[in-house]
């Protein structure tokens, strides 16, 4: 009698088990339908639904034959639940989302904007802080909104159009300054996918590292390297660099690789035993380049590579990323399309193993918060971080407006500057760049309205690729 009691709570305690794994299972799919982070999870959600409705309809059939069937079921059952969770692994490398990986240390503390904002009076700074005074919270919300006249910001359907759609008016002929020269990468420092031997040649050299194209059957792609070790390429010289440094350069490419947008120039590979970084070939070179070589703008140019631009930014604000050095110099061309590239914080790794090591930012292009650390913090402190991409690139639609940049230092030194460069711009255009390049960063509007906006003032019918 007590063995057979024994039978029976084992059976009753194995049913719970199944039911519990079950209904676990089918909540946490319902859990990513509704709530998904990445556009597979619905897809995925709705797999694990149907996979523990099959089990449940066996459960219920098996059930009824007595114990020994039951084992059967939770034998197969189990089965079910181990296909279901390597996929949802699988899903999540795919998409770049790495199972609590560490983040870098530049992209902690970006939160969430809060409800609550704070009046916030500024006066000049006599150095390089930015003395702030707080008033009452109000808990109003206090983000400028620029709605274009008689469109509003409906522009979704509209950016979706031109996003990958080339300008006609950029210039060919960017191409090496040097001779082409035969270099041989071993394998213990060439990046992944790239060892062997190139033909390669110089395409200049900017504050931190020096480009060189590179060219062999397999195609024609960018090997960069820092100033002063261009010997790695010439010479296929592995130079002494800190393992420390290059420990955290090859977290900051991890990241900087998995991103996918049309206007993102792509990171193929990078070495983790040398700072060499290969990227795509911009055969149109960067637009300061264009720039150089007479490219003139029309007003649909800069609305359009704005937007372009703009959906990029959207796309790796989304990913609690920030670029942080949005310039002329940082925006490439491929084939007519727009590309930004070069992130701040790669970059800025890279430069420390530089023979010439730039500065944090880049003179005439910085945000003010990236001038003053009393508005710095305070920026960080209410989640509005990527809110230097809003200014940088509102600053350089105003360079491709009117020939002319505003540095934040000098923003808040010459109150009125943005507004008196702006009289001859349209005024839909120009009450968005204003906002864009307000000293306070929680007033400037967030990325995804400036693309918005930007595409609902871009021409109806851009050319597509």
């Amino acid at each position: 009698m007590a063995s057979h009691d024994t039978i029976r709570g084992v059976s009753t305690a194995a049913r719970l088990l199944v039911l519990l794994g079950i209904l676990l299972w089918g909540l946490g799919g319902l859990g990513m339908i509704l709530d998904p982070s990445e556009d597979l999870d619905v897809a995925l959600g709705a797999y694990i639904l149907v996979l523990q409705a099959i089990a449940y309809k066996a459960y219920r059939s098996w059930s009824r034959d007595g114990g020994s069937s039951l084992l059967l079921a939770g034998s197969l059952l189990l089965s079910m639940n181990v296909i279901a969770l390597p996929g949802l692994l699988l899903s999540r490398i795919r998409l770049g989302r790495r199972i609590r990986l560490p983040t870098p240390p530049r992209l902690q503390g970006i939160s969430k904007p809060r409800p609550a904002r704070p009046h916030v009076k500024f006066s000049i700074p006599k150095a390089r802080t930015l003395k702030m005074t707080t008033g009452p919270s109000t808990g109003a919300k206090e983000e400028r909104r620029v709605t274009p006249a008689g469109r509003g910001l409906h522009g979704r359907g509209e950016l979706h159009s031109i996003i990958g759609a080339r300008l006609s008016s950029f210039t060919g002929g960017y191409t090496c300054t040097g001779p082409k020269t035969r270099t041989c990468l071993p394998g213990y420092i060439a990046p992944k996918g790239f060892e062997g031997c190139w033909e390669t040649c110089l395409l200049g050299c900017g504050g931190w590292g020096c480009a060189f194209l590179a060219e062999s059957g397999r195609g024609r792609f960018v090997f960069k390297v820092p100033r002063g070790l261009e010997s790695i390429l010439t010479q296929g010289e592995a130079p002494t660099v800190s393992e420390k440094l290059l420990g955290a350069a090859t977290r900051e490419a991890e990241i900087v690789a998995r991103l996918r947008h049309p206007h993102l120039i792509r990171l193929l590979s990078y070495s983790t035993t040398a700072p060499i970084l290969v990227y795509e070939y911009a055969d149109q070179g960067s637009l300061a380049w264009q720039l150089s070589k007479g490219w003139k703008p029309g007003r649909g140019d800069v609305v359009l590579l704005g937007a372009q631009l703009a959906d990029a930014l959207r796309y790796i604000h989304s990913r609690g990323l920030v670029h942080g050095d949005v310039k002329p110099g940082n925006v490439f061309i491929i084939s007519g399309v727009v590309k930004l590239g070069d992130f701040s914080g790669l970059t800025r790794l890279l430069s420390q193993a530089s023979m010439h090591p730039g500065g944090a930012y880049t003179p005439g292009w910085r945000a003010p918060e990236q001038v003053y650390s009393d508005l710095r913090r305070r920026a960080a402190e209410m989640g509005y971080e990527n809110r230097v991409d809003v200014y940088q690139l509102g600053n350089l639609l105003l360079y491709l407006a009117t020939g002319e940049a505003v540095d934040g230092e000098d923003l808040v030194a010459r109150p009125g500057r943005v507004e008196g460069l702006l009289r001859g711009v349209e005024p839909g255009l120009a009450r968005l760049i204003s906002s864009m390049m307000a000293v306070e960063p929680w007033r400037r509007p967030g990325m995804d309205e400036v693309a918005s906006t930007l595409a609902a003032l871009s021409p109806p019918s851009p050319s597509s690729p």
